[in-house]
């Protein structure tokens, strides 16, 4: 019987597992916190396996896969001590647990802990990790050496030893809690991601910290020693785990993910059923813990065939119902890549991958059509091309023939433009002109009148001398000096016309100078309204000044401005005179006196100078004045206009003045154009004349010469000629 007792001891252990490892472990009093170092192993297992099929070599993974290492054998330890007996505590064997597997892992586990704290994604501060490292490897014999005299030679009881161990993981992990916070600092500027795993770390090191206090101060073998010795260690190293892999350069297979995703699930589910069905009882609680074998017995087999079985059979189940259709479809997208449109894969699922599988196939068919109309396309894509070469080229030179014609119609219209340009300069020359022949008529009639009375006196005197009439001789020679001063004056008065227009000419530069703002004006008003006369003798207008006496002068191109107010008197005149026109067509009817008015004012607005030229005359509708300033736009008949007036001197406003240029208008009642100048206000005294100059080094000047001006003011003189 003795021959066959191994076999029935092996049938026994087969067939009644349970009562065997019941029977084995008689002399153990499980605790729920072996079941959760249970857990803690086969995660810190699962880990290290991960960890070590990878093909990633860098620094942080070989101190992560310490870590784990120290930490799987610290658990293994916990599980191994925290299931004996109570009466096994303070025993030999207990001793040796504690100073040698519970200790020595631990202090690993922390030296590990703080070199990844250093080493992962930046690695700085490398002096003071060196540091670090031989300090923490200086204190490891030092504190197990405290344990031993503790365990040995001290009547203090185990809790000492565990509270060394505490403080020493305290420290540790207060210590990363630091590293993690000064790298997240360093990095938040220029990376947000990396900030955030450190803060995560961090994060984890205050959960360990706890922990440690917890164990420090309550005791490991209370009920809150061991709840938060469990959840913070289990919470802490998942989360530390699952940060690694999502900020680390890890790569992994999508069964591995799958499998790890579901086995931390299971174990999740198994230490939530654990803690919930048989909660921790103190560790010398026997009758409560006696009362939980059973459950546990059954709860540690659960844990361990499950885990057997996720990890065993779960990845066959895996392979077959999901990697393998993946790798299939995988595979035919190799081959589609490599030009193998007609490829088709064998769909043997009606799931998910299966529809996947068959969208693929309907798409492989229409690269396939479209591959196909693509090659038919490009047989006959060289005839295509010549076809459409040929068109190209067909408009191309269309193209070219259009574009001459209208780079000959654009010499024309220049030409045509500088010739109307041309054409407003001698009108506007044209009512100069007219005005000037005017003014100076005036004066030459004097001189005419005065020589021909002269001439009479000259023979009064010599009839006088021939008779030896003293007194005679001598008025008649007093009424001739005086006749010849008038006719020097009056010469003097045309000389000074002249003299104007010629300055005038030749001092034209385009530069803005001083100008005496309302002299100019007046200039222009009389020369425009003189100009009208010589075109039309009985054209009579009112003609009503407002100017600013405060006005001082401004800083313009005279000749440039002048052009814009002889345009403005100009369109002024032909207003009133159009609506005189109608106005005697209509005498009959109508019994109103209409009385052509010309005004013209001047105003000083802070920096701006406003002058506003206004005429009662036929007026403006809105599609006038909206198109008024455009080139070429004239409301006058053909021949009488050439458009470019308004146009021109908008221009000379607005981009040779920086000023502004607008106009108002009632049909048939009134129109009013504003011209707006910048103007600063000079307080330098300045002569008082107009913006024609007489040159320094020409002939004697009369007394108050004024240019132009002479030309106004020669109206207002009523002289005779003496006889």
């Amino acid at each position: 019987m003795s021959l066959f007792w191994p076999l029935s001891r092996v049938n026994f252990i087969v067939y009644n597992p349970y009562n065997f490892i019941h029977k084995y472990m008689s002399q153990f009093l499980l605790h729920t916190n072996t079941v959760m170092s249970l857990i803690l192993v086969i995660t810190a297992g699962g880990a290290l396996l991960y960890l070590l099929q990878s093909q990633e070599k860098t620094v942080e993974k070989k101190w992560l896969i310490v870590n784990f290492f120290a930490f799987m054998i610290w658990q293994l330890s916990d599980m191994y001590r925290l299931s004996l007996h109570p009466s096994f505590i303070g025993t030999k064997e207990y001793k040796i647990i504690i100073i040698y597997l519970f200790a020595p892992s631990l202090i690993l586990l922390e030296i590990g802990f703080i070199q990844f704290a250093y080493y992962f994604i930046h690695h700085v501060f490398d002096r003071e990790r060196k540091i670090v490292l031989w300090m923490t490897i200086g204190v490891s014999p030092i504190l197990i050496g405290l344990i031993h005299l503790n365990e040995f030679y001290s009547d203090y009881s185990t809790d000492v030893s565990i509270q060394i161990i505490g403080s020493y993981t305290f420290l540790t992990n207060f210590w990363a809690m630091l590293i993690y916070i000064r790298k997240a600092r360093l990095s938040l500027p220029n990376n947000q991601s990396s900030s955030t795993a450190y803060i995560g770390l961090a994060l984890v090191s205050a959960g360990f910290i706890i922990t440690s206090i917890v164990a420090i101060v309550f005791g490991l073998y209370s009920y809150i020693g061991f709840w938060a010795y469990f959840i913070g260690v289990w919470v802490g190293n998942i989360t530390q785990f699952f940060i690694y892999m999502s900020f680390a350069p890890v790569s992994t297979s999508y069964q591995i993910r799958l499998v790890g995703f579901t086995l931390v699930t299971m174990l999740t589910i198994l230490s939530a059923v654990a803690l919930a069905f048989f909660p921790p009882a103190l560790f010398y609680d026997i009758d409560l813990r006696n009362e939980q074998q059973e459950g546990l017995y059954k709860l540690f087999l659960i844990i361990i065939f499950a885990t057997l079985f996720i990890l065993l059979i779960f990845p066959i189940i895996v392979r077959f119902s999901l990697i393998q259709p993946l790798k299939s479809l995988l595979k035919a997208v190799k081959r589609v890549d490599e030009g193998n449109l007609a490829t088709q894969v064998i769909i043997n699922n009606r799931d998910e991958i299966g529809i996947l599988s068959t969208s693929f196939n309907r798409m492989t068919q229409s690269l396939k059509r479209a591959h196909e109309e693509l090659k038919s396309y490009a047989d006959t894509l060289e005839a295509k091309v010549t076809e459409r070469t040929a068109k190209v080229e067909a408009q191309k030179k269309e193209i070219e023939v259009q574009r001459d014609s209208l780079e000959a119609a654009l010499i024309k219209l220049k030409e045509a433009q500088r010739q109307l340009i041309q054409k407003e300069k001698m009108a506007s020359l044209g009512e100069v002109t007219a005005g000037i022949a005017h003014e100076i008529q005036n004066p030459l009639n004097f001189v005419n009148n005065f020589s021909e009375v002269s001439e009479e006196l000259v023979e009064e005197l010599e009839q006088e001398a021939f008779a030896n009439r003293k007194e005679g001789v001598l008025a008649i020679a007093a009424n001739l000096k005086q006749n010849l001063q008038k006719i020097h004056l009056h010469g003097q008065r045309a000389d000074g016309i002249v003299r104007g227009m010629l300055q005038h000419a030749r001092t034209f530069t385009g530069e803005k100078q001083l100008t005496d703002i309302n002299a100019l004006i007046d200039e222009y008003l009389r020369l425009a309204y003189y100009g009208i006369q010589t075109q039309n003798k009985s054209f009579s207008c009112t003609l009503k000044t407002s100017f600013d006496q405060d006005l001082g002068k401004v800083k313009v191109v005279p000749q440039e401005l002048g052009k814009v107010l002889l345009n403005l008197f100009h369109n002024a005149f032909y207003a009133v005179q159009q609506r005189q026109k109608n106005t005697l067509v209509q005498f009959s009817v109508d019994t109103k006196v209409y009385n052509p008015t010309v005004s013209v004012s001047t105003r000083q607005f802070e920096s701006q100078v406003k002058i506003r030229v206004r005429d009662n005359g036929i007026g403006m509708p809105e599609s006038v004045k909206s198109k008024v300033f455009q080139p070429f736009f004239s409301t006058k008949p053909p021949g009488q206009g050439t458009g470019l007036g308004l146009s021109l001197s908008y221009d000379i406003i607005t981009r040779g003045h920086s000023g502004e240029m607008c106009v108002t208008s009632e049909e048939n009642e009134w129109t009013e154009f504003t011209v707006s100048l910048p103007h600063m206000p000079v307080t330098e005294e300045q002569p008082a004349a107009s913006t024609v100059h007489q040159p320094e080094d020409t002939l004697p000047q009369p007394s108050n010469p004024r240019g132009y001006g002479s030309i106004i003011h020669s109206f207002d003189i009523q002289e005779k000629p003496l006889s």
